[in-house]
């Protein structure tokens, strides 16, 4: 909890990240976070009898 990890390429790398980029990729992911929070939770279609199924 209160840890959070980015996956950058490679390429990026050679460069240090800087404090706005850090603050940038920190605020997408909030985002991301709380869209995926707010979304209802998925439910799996029923699924079909063995009988049901036609070969």
């Amino acid at each position: 909890p209160g840890q959070l990890y980015f996956v950058l390429p490679i390429s990026s790398s050679r460069h240090p990240l800087s404090l706005p980029n850090l603050c940038l990729l920190t605020i997408k992911a909030s985002a991301t976070q709380r869209h995926h929070l707010e979304e209802p939770p998925m439910v799996p279609p029923p699924s079909s009898p063995a009988k049901d199924i036609q070969k």
